[in-house]
C-alpha cells in the first residue's frame, strides 16, 4: 500500500509536546519549510529520536532538492538524511540506488548522506552530469553549494555506458558551472593510459572562461619539432577578453603572440592581434648562421555610430616572410597577399546623398611591393528633381518636373612602392542631367554627362635630337581634364504570345526589348580643349599624347564620336498547366538572349563595332551561360566581310555551365518519391527489406571553356572541369571529394578526397591530396565536445615540407 504524508514542522512539535509535556521541552527542528515525501512500502516514525524511515521507492522533495532511493533515514534534529539501495532477491545486485537532484544537478551513487541545513553531502561510488559532461568518483563530498571534492574522479564528455575516453584525477575539485581542478591527471582512451600531467584544469561549462591554454606540438621541415600555443586566456569581462601564447621551435626560434577582443552588442566589436617571432640557425661565429625577425599586426573593428553612419576596419600587416616562417598549414604557406581597409560611410538623408572615406593597403608578400590609398573620399548625389517640389520620380505633370540631375566626386591619394614612393593624387567630378518623358509606348531619355578631373601635375613629352629619345618632364600646378557627351535613348517592349494547349503547355511568350541611343562626343584631342600635347618624332611625324595618360583617373578620350548604339533583349518563357489540386500554373524562363553593337558615323577606319552576344538558360537544373564576340571586318583590315558573302567572324567565345544534385534515402517504411537538386527531379525505386539507414549524397559539376582568336591562324583555348561530391556510406561514415581537370593541358588540378568518421564522442577527418603542389594529407582526430576542442591528434604532411 502506498503511503503519502506531508510532514510539517508544526506537526512534529505538536506530537512531541503532547506525549512528553511533563518531562521534556519541545525541540525545534532546523527544517524551515515543508518536506513532501512518499514511499511505496512503508514509513516508520521514531518519535522519541525524531527519526523517520522510508522503505520502497522513497521520494523526498525539499525546496529545490529531490531524492529517490529504495531506503531513506531522515533525522529532523540533525537535519541529516541517509539513503542507500537494497539487495535484490538474488542478493548479488543492488537496486534502488540513491538519485539526488539538487538545483538541477543530478547525482547517482551507492550510498548517500545529505544535510538539509548546510546543503552538504557525501556520495559513495557517485556519478553526475553537468553541462553535457559526466563525472564519476569513488567518493564525492559536497562541501559547499557549488563545490565538490572527488576521490579517484573521472571526467568525460562521452555518454556511453563504458566511456570511450576519460580524464582521471586521484584528487579532483569540481566548482559547479566553472571548472574542474585535478591532480595528477591521466588521459585514458579505451581504458588505456596515453598521456599524463601533474595537474589539469578543465571547464565544465560552455562559454568563455579564464585559464591556461593547452599547448600543441608537432614538426615542420624547416623549424623541426615545435611546442606551440602555450599561454593564458583571460576573460576580462562580458565585453572583452585577452589571450597571449608562446611558441618554441627546436631548430632555433620562438614566437610570442597576443590577441585582444572586444564587443558591445548592437554597438561595436573588434579585435587587435600582434605577434613577434625570432628565428635563427647555427651558432655564434658560424659563417652560415642565419637570423630573421618576423611580425604581424591585425586590427578588426566594426561600429554603427548611428543609423546613418558606420565605420569598419580590417588591417593586416606583416613582414613578407612571416607566414612562410610560422605557418603549419598549406593555406598559411601559400599566402601571397595581405589586404587592409579602413572606411567610414555616412548617408545624408535630407538630400538622398552619401559620403565615404576609405584608406586601403595591398601588400604583395612575394615581391614586397605595397600599394596604398591614403585616403579616398567619395560623395554621391544619385538623382535630384529640382523642379518637382521635393517629389522624386515624377511620372506626369509638366515637362520641367521630369528634369533631374546627379552628381558624384572622388578624391584619391595613392602611392605604389613598385614605381615611386611619392604620393600622387587627383579629384574626379561627374555631373549627369536627364530628362525622361514618355511618348505613348516609348521611353525617351535625353541625357548629358560632364566629366572633369583635377590634378596637381601633368606630363610634358618632347623629342630630344641629341639623345634621339622621347623624353618627359613633370610640370606642377593645377590642371584640369574636361570632357563630356550627350545624346538621347529610346526603348520599348513588345510581346508575342502563342497558346498551343498541347502536351500540358498552355502558352509561350516572347518579350522583345529593343533600345536605340544616339551619342555625340567632340574630339577632345584638339588644341582647343587643352587635354593633349604633341611633338615631332625622328621621322617628322606629329605624335599626339595625353597630358594625363599616367594619372589616377586618366585623361580625356581621343577621337570624335557620333554613334548609334543598338541593343536587343529577348526573353523566352513557357507556362504549363498544373496537375496539383491548387490549380496554379507553372512558369519557366527558357532563354535570355541579348545582342548589342554600335555604329560610329565619323570613325575614319571601322565605323561598325563588334557584335556582343550573351545567352543564359537553365535546363533540368543545369545553369548555362555563354558570351560571344563577332567582328564584321576582315582581320587587320577595314573591309567588311559581307563583301565576301560572310557576315562576321568569331573572335571570342566563352561557355560555362554547372549543376548540383542531392538526395537522401528515407526509412524503409517510406518510398522515395523524388529528390530535388536545383530544379531537377530524379526518381529511384526503393528496395524494401534492407537495413534502414539514411543515405545522403550530393554531387556538383561545372565546366568552363574560353576561346580567343588573336589572328585567323592563332587561337588560345582554356578549359576546366570541376567537381565536388559527397555521400554517406553509413550513418557514421561520409566520403567527400573535389578537384578539377584541364582537358587542354590534360592536367588534374588540386584534387582532394576527404573521409569523415563519427566516433560517437570523437570524430575523425582525413584529407588526401594525391597530386599537385600541395600534395600530401591531413589527419585530425578530435573530441566533439566544444569544451574539449583542444583535445585532438593532428598529423599533416605535404609536398612543401609541412
Amino acid at each position: 500500500m502506498r503511503i503519502e504524508i506531508i510532514v510539517l514542522l508544526i506537526f512534529f512539535a505538536t506530537i512531541n509536546a503532547q506525549e512528553h509535556a511533563d518531562t521534556t521541552k519541545v525541540r525545534k527542528s532546523e527544517i524551515d519549510t515543508t518536506v513532501v515525501y512518499t514511499a511505496v512500502d512503508s514509513a516508520i516514525y521514531d518519535v522519541e529520536n525524531r527519526n523517520m524511515f522510508l522503505f520502497g521507492n522513497a521520494d523526498i522533495k525539499y525546496k529545490t532538492m529531490r531524492l529517490r532511493s529504495a531506503f531513506v533515514r531522515m533525522n529532523l534534529d540533525s537535519t541529516l538524511l541517509e539513503a542507500s539501495g537494497i539487495p535484490d532477491s538474488t542478493g548479488n545486485k543492488i537496486t534502488g540506488a540513491p538519485i539526488l537532484n539538487d538545483g538541477g544537478e543530478e547525482y547517482h551513487g551507492f550510498k548517500l548522506a545529505y544535510n538539509f541545513k548546510t546543503q552538504k553531502g557525501r556520495i559513495t561510488q557517485a556519478t553526475t552530469q553537468m553541462e553535457n559532461a559526466f563525472y564519476y568518483g569513488d567518493r564525492v563530498k559536497k562541501v559547499d553549494k557549488d563545490v565538490l571534492f572527488v576521490y579517484k574522479g573521472r571526467y568525460t564528455t562521452c555518454d556511453a555506458e563504458e566511456p570511450h575516453f576519460y580524464i582521471e584525477g586521484r584528487k579532483m575539485k569540481i566548482i559547479v558551472n566553472d571548472k574542474v581542478i585535478a591532480r595528477p591527471v591521466v588521459l585514458y582512451i579505451a581504458d588505456v593510459p596515453v598521456f599524463a600531467l601533474p595537474f589539469g584544469v578543465f571547464p565544465n561549462k560552455s562559454g568563455r572562461r579564464s585559464g591556461f591554454i593547452p599547448p600543441v606540438w608537432g614538426q615542420t621541415y624547416n623549424t623541426g619539432f615545435y611546442f606551440k600555443r602555450f599561454g593564458y586566456y583571460w576573460a576580462m569581462s562580458d565585453y572583452a577578453d585577452f589571450a597571449t601564447t608562446f611558441d618554441w621551435y627546436t631548430r632555433g626560434g620562438w614566437q610570442v603572440s597576443s590577441d585582444f577582443r572586444y564587443a558591445l552588442r548592437y554597438k561595436f566589436n573588434g579585435a587587435i592581434g600582434f605577434a613577434f617571432a625570432n628565428f635563427y640557425s647555427g651558432e655564434e661565429g658560424d659563417p652560415d648562421k642565419t637570423s630573421s625577425k618576423e611580425w604581424r599586426l591585425n586590427i578588426i573593428h566594426s561600429q554603427n555610430i548611428d543609423p546613418t553612419s558606420r565605420i569598419s576596419a580590417n588591417v593586416n600587416i606583416s613582414t613578407n616572410n612571416y607566414f612562410r616562417a610560422t605557418g603549419t598549414t598549406v593555406r598559411d604557406v601559400l599566402q601571397q597577399t595581405l589586404i587592409s581597409n579602413v572606411s567610414y560611410s555616412k548617408t545624408i538623408e535630407s538630400i538622398n546623398g552619401s559620403i565615404s572615406i576609405n584608406a586601403s593597403r595591398v601588400q604583395n608578400l612575394n615581391t614586397g611591393t605595397v600599394d596604398e590609398v591614403l585616403p579616398e573620399i567619395s560623395f554621391s548625389l544619385p538623382q535630384v528633381f529640382p523642379f518637382a517640389g521635393g517629389v522624386y520620380g515624377v511620372t506626369d505633370g509638366k515637362w520641367h518636373q521630369r528634369l533631374s540631375f546627379g552628381y558624384s566626386s572622388r578624391f584619391v591619394n595613392k602611392r605604389s612602392t613598385a614605381m615611386t614612393k611619392q604620393f600622387s593624387y587627383g579629384m574626379a567630378h561627374n555631373l549627369s542631367v536627364n530628362f525622361a518623358p514618355t511618348i505613348r509606348y516609348f521611353n525617351v531619355t535625353p541625357f548629358f554627362t560632364y566629366y572633369e578631373n583635377w590634378y596637381d601635375r601633368r606630363t610634358i613629352k618632347f623629342y630630344n635630337p641629341e639623345t634621339k629619345q622621347v623624353e618627359t618632364k613633370i610640370q606642377k600646378g593645377f590642371f584640369q581634364a574636361r570632357y563630356f557627351k550627350f545624346g538621347v535613348s529610346v526603348s520599348t517592349k513588345l510581346y508575342g504570345i502563342w497558346q498551343p494547349e498541347i502536351f500540358g503547355i498552355s502558352g509561350f511568350r516572347h518579350t522583345l526589348m529593343p533600345s536605340v541611343s544616339l551619342v555625340y562626343q567632340p574630339d577632345f584631342s584638339s588644341p582647343f580643349w587643352k587635354n593633349y600635347g604633341s611633338y615631332v618624332d625622328s621621322t617628322g611625324q606629329i605624335v599626339k599624347y595625353s597630358y594625363f595618360e599616367n594619372s589616377i583617373f586618366g585623361g580625356a578620350p581621343i577621337g570624335k564620336l557620333q554613334s548609334l548604339n543598338v541593343g536587343i533583349g529577348n526573353i523566352f518563357e513557357m507556362k504549363t498547366t498544373s496537375s496539383d489540386s491548387a490549380g496554379q500554373p507553372k512558369k519557366y524562363q527558357l532563354l535570355n538572349l541579348n545582342l548589342s553593337f554600335s555604329y560610329n558615323f565619323v570613325d575614319p577606319n571601322k565605323k561598325l563595332s563588334p557584335l556582343f552576344v550573351t545567352a543564359r538558360t537553365t535546363i533540368a537544373g543545369i545553369d548555362i551561360f555563354s558570351s560571344s564576340t563577332f567582328d564584321f571586318y576582315k582581320f587587320n583590315s577595314t573591309e567588311l566581310l559581307i563583301r565576301e558573302g560572310k557576315i562576321a567572324r568569331l573572335t571570342n567565345f566563352s561557355l560555362a555551365f554547372s549543376f548540383t544534385f542531392s538526395g537522401r534515402k528515407k526509412q524503409e517504411t517510406e518510398r522515395m518519391q523524388g529528390i530535388e537538386g536545383t530544379g531537377a527531379e530524379f526518381f529511384k525505386n526503393y528496395e524494401p527489406f534492407k537495413p534502414s539507414f539514411e543515405f545522403g549524397w550530393n554531387f556538383s559539376f561545372g565546366f568552363d571553356f574560353s576561346l580567343s582568336r588573336i589572328t585567323p591562324y592563332q587561337t588560345i583555348k582554356s578549359a576546366n572541369l570541376r567537381f565536388t561530391f559527397g555521400f554517406d556510406v553509413t550513418k557514421n561514415w561520409r566520403i567527400m571529394g573535389s578537384g578539377s581537370y584541364d582537358p587542354i593541358r590534360k592536367e588534374i588540378v588540386v584534387p582532394s578526397i576527404s573521409i569523415y568518421r563519427d566516433l560517437h564522442c570523437w570524430e575523425a577527418n582525413f584529407e588526401w591530396r594525391p597530386v599537385g603542389y600541395a600534395r600530401g594529407f591531413d589527419l585530425e582526430i578530435r573530441v566533439k565536445a566544444p569544451q574539449l576542442h583542444d583535445l585532438k591528434i593532428v598529423k599533416r604532411k605535404s609536398n612543401i615540407g609541412r
